[in-house]
């Protein structure tokens, strides 16, 4: 079989969340099933100089800084904020079918609706097969809705990260008309470098019961919930032997602190920012809290149910196609922290049903998130759209 080129677009995160450490990972693993992909990203921001650490193939796409606002400030922005956008978009798909042009790949990857309006009609009017690869998206609808049409119809496979997502993020009738193009696969991640932190996990000599929840501080990621339950805690006389550690960026002195300072917890609560010794704080704590409002699969949820740390995890998009309520971890809704509150008491005081639990859940990760097997089905689809066959 001849190596495929595949040309990658991802915009810059400022930091190495999950998502670009997808892609990092999908980068490496393709070169097994002779696919080489060079990722085009923004230049100096994180995620390009960790593709260059790996030896992964880049390309600098500069983007006009009107599009490295968030999602929500340009669609609720002025009259005039959009039509500076709107022209900004034609001047980087332009660029991008320039950078087609360029490096003449086999296919185009992009991820996202954002990936669709900065790149998506340059690659279709370059007429190469487009892999559009989702997990998180804002509601269908306006100037998003558009773009999901835009996106269905003009890839050639769409890679969603659990069965049910085409119905959550498209509704069923775009996720009907376009079902036979859609792919449901679960995310891999690298397990053999969370076999060290699998090894070690829970060997301290620490007394407190330490809950983490990892993830950007904002309302999708619901840390208001885990500080609502926390304070439950406290008032059932259960919090004093508890922490709670944020991990994750947070810009500003939010309400999420202010909440903090309210309860008088923040002895027990505290904000870490971005680390980078996540995994090392996963095999030391006690349980992981996932409340988010909207996901796709979080590779946090992941790498905790291998390394064998305990997960609750909320209804939100893939994490109950991954996690099974009782067995391998908890299901709760995202607004009810009182039976968060509960959940925590019962995984203090029964620490050895916790274990076995989470035991189950490493077993299941090792399994199911294999990064190898992601990855060749992830080729298949790659060859398959490229009209590559064995």
């Amino acid at each position: 079989m001849r190596t495929v080129k595949l040309l990658c677009y991802m915009s810059d995160y400022s930091a190495l969340t999950g998502a670009p450490r997808r892609i990092l990972t999908l980068s490496k693993v393709l070169k097994k099933f002779n696919i080489d992909a060079v990722l085009a990203t923004v230049p100096e921001g994180v995620l390009i100089k960790k593709a260059q650490h790996l030896g992964i193939d880049t390309i600098e796409y500069p983007l006009c800084s009107i599009l490295m606002l968030r999602n929500k400030k340009l669609l609720r922005g002025s009259l005039f904020l959009k039509i500076r956008a709107l022209m900004a978009i034609v001047v980087q798909n332009i660029q991008f079918l320039k950078v087609i042009k360029s490096h003449k790949p086999d296919a185009i990857w992009i991820r996202g609706s954002k990936g669709i309006a900065h790149t998506g009609f340059g690659g279709w009017i370059s007429r190469k097969p487009i892999i559009w690869d989702i997990d998180f998206e804002l509601e269908s609808s306006g100037v998003i809705r558009i773009l999901h049409r835009f996106g269905l119809s003009c890839s050639k496979a769409v890679v969603l990260q659990y069965h049910k997502a085409g119905r959550q993020i498209f509704k069923h009738e775009l996720a009907g008309k376009y079902r036979d193009k859609c792919f449901s696969l679960i995310p891999g991640i690298e397990l053999s470098q969370l076999q060290v932190y699998k090894e070690s996990q829970r060997k301290n000599s620490r007394k407190n019961f330490l809950m983490l929840q990892v993830g950007t501080i904002c309302d999708r990621k619901n840390q208001a919930l885990s500080v609502e339950a926390f304070h439950l805690l406290l008032e059932k006389g259960y919090g004093d032997d508890c922490m709670l550690w944020f991990i994750g960026e947070l810009k500003s002195d939010t309400e999420i602190r202010a909440r903090v300072r309210y309860y008088g917890m923040e002895k027990n609560v505290d904000f870490l920012g971005w680390r980078r010794d996540i995994h090392k704080l996963m095999s030391d704590a006690d349980l992981l809290l996932m409340p988010s409002k909207d996901e796709g699969v979080p590779n946090v949820v992941q790498e905790a149910m291998y390394i064998g740390l305990p997960v609750i995890g909320s209804e939100a998009g893939g994490m109950a196609e991954i996690i099974s309520d009782g067995k391998t971890g908890w299901i709760l809704p995202s607004d009810r922290p009182d039976l968060w509150a509960e959940r925590i008491i019962w995984c203090r005081q029964n620490q050895d049903a916790c274990s076995r639990i989470a035991y189950n859940a490493s077993r299941f990760a090792s399994e199911n998130f294999d990064e190898t097997l992601w990855g060749e089905k992830y080729a298949d689809i790659i060859h398959d759209a490229a009209g590559v066959s064995e």
